[in-house]
C-alpha cells in the first residue's frame, strides 16, 4: 500500500468516524438502534475494516520505516555530493596525483566513509596493487597493505577480486569475511565493519585498479548505492586517462616548443659556421650559443677542449665564466683525467651531478656542481670535448642530453670544415714547401701595412733576397738537399725579424721581407746585415754540408714609392744592383739603379 493510498482512506475514515459519533450523539438512549447503526456501518464497511486494520499495523512501523528511508536518502544525497565533487576534481586538477588525492579527500568528507583509496594494478610478475591515493581515518592502514590481483591469498580479498573480475566486490563484514583473513587484524583496530571495492574501468576495458571505500557499518553498502558508486568509479577511472592525456598532450607541446628552440639553435651554429671567421672565433660563437638555449637547465659557463690525439691531450681554447684557477689547472689535461679526460678517453658522455671523487681538478673555495662532458667526435676521430656546468644535485634529463650530444656532433663538422677551409686558405696563401706566406700573401700583408704606414706616419721597408750560390748546390747535391736547404734558409732568415715582420718565399731562392714601423733607413740595412751574415753560415743537411750567400735589395715607404707596386720594383732593383755589383751585400734602392736597365 503506498503513502498516499493510505492517507487517502485514513481521511474518508475520518470522515466516517465523525459521522458515526454524530449518530450515536442523537440515539443515545436507543441502545438497540445504535446497535443496529454499527452493524450496518460494519457491513457498509465491508472488508474495508480489514484493510484498515493492515494499514494500522503498518502505520504503526512507519516511523522505524520513515526513519531508515531518510537515513538512505541522506546517504544516496552523499554519494551524489561525491559524484559531484568527483566531477570537479577532473575540471580542476592538474595532475593525476592531485586528482586522485583530491577525488579520495572529497568521498571521505561528501560520501560519509570512514576511508578511501586508489590503488593501481601494476602489470608486473607479482601482478601488485600499487596504492597511488588515500583519505580518512589513519592512513597508515593503506601503507600496510600487501595486495596483488593474483589468485594467490593476497588477491582475494575484495580489491584484487574486483580488478580481476572487473565487478564490485563487497566485504560485508570484515569480522567475518575469510577473504579479508590477511587484512582483518589492521582493519578491526581502526574500526572498519565492512568495504566494496570498484574497478577502475576504461571505455576499452581495461582496468587501471580499484576505489576502495570502508565503513564502520557492518552491510553497509545497498545494491542502489553499489550502482551509483559503481557509476563514479567509472567516471574516476575516465578522470584519470583524462589526466594521462592532459599530460601527454602537456609534455607534447613542451617537446614540440624544446624542438623547436633546438633548431633555432642548431641553425644559428649552422648560420655562424657560414661566416668568414677563424676556428677559434667559431668555437666562441659555439660556446655563447649552448649556454643561452632557453629550456636548457645548465648554468652559463663551461669550455670547449681541442684535442690532440698525437699527445692525447685536451687543449682548452674557449671557456665561458670559469674561475682563474680552473683556467691553470684545465689549461692542458691528459686523456682520462678528470671529467672532460674521461669523455675524451672512453668517448662517451660523461655526466655528474656533483663533485664526486671522479672529479680529479679541485682546489680551495671550490664550489658544488655537476658536469655534462660530451666528446666531439667526427668518424671516429676526436675533436675535443664540450664542458658543461650544472647546479649541484641535477637531475639527467634524456632530451637534455639528446640536445647536447646534437649540438656537439654538429659542431664537430663545423670544426672539420673550418679546418679544411683553414688548410686550403693556408696552402692559397702559404708556400708549400717552406710554409712561408707566398706571393699572393705578402702582397695583401704590404698593402695592408701600407694603409698602417700612412695612417700613422710611419716607416716601412721591403727587402728582396735572392740566394747567392743555390743554383750550384742544387745542380750538385739534388733537389733534395736543395729544397731542404730553403727551408732551413726561411728558418734562419725568420730568427733575425721581430714578430711584427714578415718572411714570405716569391718562388725559386727568392724570399721577400715586410718591416713596418721601421726607424730609420739604417736601421732596414742593420736587418739586413744581420740575415746576410745569418744566411752565409754552414748547412748540415743529410750528411751534406752546403753553404749560400745572400744578396739584399731594400726599398722604403714612403720615400721610395706610394704603393705595393712601386715598392715591390724598386726592391728588386735594388737587389739587381746588388747582383751587378759583387753580391753576397745589402744595397737600398737609388734613383740612379734605373739606368742599370736601360
Amino acid at each position: 500500500m503506498t503513502i498516499d493510498k493510505s492517507e487517502d482512506i485514513l481521511g474518508k475514515l475520518d470522515v466516517i468516524m465523525s459521522r458515526l459519533d454524530a449518530c450515536e450523539s442523537r440515539f443515545s438512549g436507543l441502545g438497540g438502534c445504535c446497535s443496529s447503526l454499527n452493524e450496518r456501518f460494519n457491513t457498509l464497511i465491508g472488508i474495508k475494516d480489514v484493510e484498515y486494520l493492515e494499514f494500522m499495523e503498518r502505520l504503526a512501523l512507519s516511523g522505524k520505516k520513515l526513519e531508515q528511508l531518510e537515513n538512505e536518502l541522506e546517504r544516496s544525497r552523499s554519494i551524489t555530493s561525491a559524484l559531484t565533487s568527483c566531477n570537479q576534481a577532473l575540471a580542476y586538477a592538474d595532475t593525476e596525483e592531485k586528482f586522485l588525492s583530491q577525488v579520495c579527500d572529497f568521498i571521505v568528507k561528501s560520501g560519509g566513509f570512514c576511508m578511501v583509496w586508489i590503488g593501481y594494478a601494476l602489470d608486473d610478475e607479482r601482478k601488485t596493487i600499487q596504492a597511488m591515493a588515500s583519505s580518512g581515518f589513519d592512513r597508515s592502514y593503506v601503507e600496510k597493505l600487501d595486495l596483488t590481483w593474483d589468485d594467490s591469498p593476497q588477491g582475494q580479498g575484495p580489491t584484487g577480486r574486483s580488478i580481476r573480475n572487473k565487478k564490485p566486490e563487497l566485504s560485508r563484514n570484515i569480522t567475518t569475511d575469510e577473504n579479508f583473513a590477511p587484512w582483518r587484524s589492521e582493519a578491526v583496530k581502526r574500526g572498519y565493519a565492512s568495504s566494496l571495492s570498484l574497478p577502475l574501468i576504461l571505455a576499452n576495458d581495461v582496468v587501471l585498479g580499484a576505489l576502495n571505500l570502508y565503513s564502520r557499518e557492518i552491510d553497509y553498502f545497498s545494491d542502489d548505492e553499489i550502482h551509483i558508486l559503481f557509476t563514479m568509479a567509472r567516471d574516476i577511472a575516465f578522470g584519470i586517462q583524462s589526466q594521462r592525456d592532459l599530460k601527454k598532450s602537456r609534455e607534447s607541446a613542451v617537446k614540440n616548443q624544446r624542438d623547436y628552440k633546438s633548431r633555432i639553435a642548431i641553425s644559428a651554429l649552422l648560420e655562424t659556421s657560414l661566416q668568414a671567421i677563424s676556428l677559434r672565433q667559431q668555437l666562441e660563437a659555439a660556446m655563447d650559443l649552448i649556454i643561452s638555449v632557453p629550456w636548457l637547465t645548465i648554468e652559463p659557463k663551461g669550455s670547449i677542449f681541442l684535442a690532440d690525439e698525437v699527445n692525447k691531450k685536451l687543449d682548452l681554447t674557449v671557456q665561458r665564466n670559469l674561475s682563474p684557477p680552473l683556467l691553470g689547472l684545465c689549461k692542458r689535461i691528459d686523456y682520462g683525467y678528470c671529467l672532460c679526460g674521461r669523455a675524451a678517453k672512453e668517448r662517451k658522455v660523461i655526466f655528474a651531478s656533483c663533485l664526486d671523487h671522479n672529479h680529479d681538478v679541485t682546489f680551495d673555495g671550490i664550489k658544488p656542481h655537476g658536469h655534462f662532458c660530451i666528446p666531439i667526435e667526427s668518424l671516429g676521430k676526436l675533436l675535443g670535448v664540450l664542458n658543461l656546468y650544472v647546479a649541484h644535485g641535477h637531475e639527467r634529463d634524456d632530451d637534455e642530453q639528446y640536445f647536447l650530444v646534437t649540438f656537439a656532433n654538429t659542431l664537430a663538422g663545423i670544426i672539420e670544415r673550418k679546418r679544411a677551409e683553414e688548410k686550403i686558405s693556408l696552402m692559397a696563401r702559404t708556400d708549400s714547401l717552406t710554409q712561408l706566406p707566398n706571393r699572393a700573401s705578402i702582397l695583401e700583408r704590404l698593402n695592408h701595412d701600407i694603409l698602417r704606414a700612412k695612417r700613422q706616419n710611419e716607416v716601412l721597408a721591403v727587402m728582396f733576397i735572392d740566394l747567392d750560390g743555390f743554383k750550384k748546390v742544387n745542380d750538385n747535391h739534388g733537389h733534395q738537399i736543395g729544397d731542404e736547404l730553403l727551408v732551413q734558409v726561411g728558418r734562419r732568415i725568420g730568427q733575425c725579424l721581430r714578430e711584427s715582420d714578415v718572411v714570405g718565399r716569391l718562388g725559386g731562392d727568392e724570399f721577400c721581407l715586410i718591416l713596418p714601423n721601421i726607424d730609420i733607413q739604417d736601421s732596414s740595412i742593420k736587418v739586413a746585415a744581420k740575415i746576410i751574415q745569418s744566411v752565409n753560415q754552414p748547412y748540415s743537411i743529410k750528411g751534406t754540408v752546403v753553404h749560400v750567400g745572400a744578396s739584399v735589395g731594400i726599398s722604403l715607404y714612403p720615400e721610395h714609392g706610394a704603393d705595393s707596386e712601386t715598392l715591390l720594383r724598386k726592391s728588386d732593383l735594388s737587389l739587381y744592383a746588388v747582383k751587378q755589383c759583387g753580391r753576397n751585400h745589402c744595397q737600398v734602392y737609388k734613383p740612379e739603379f734605373e739606368e742599370i736597365l736601360l
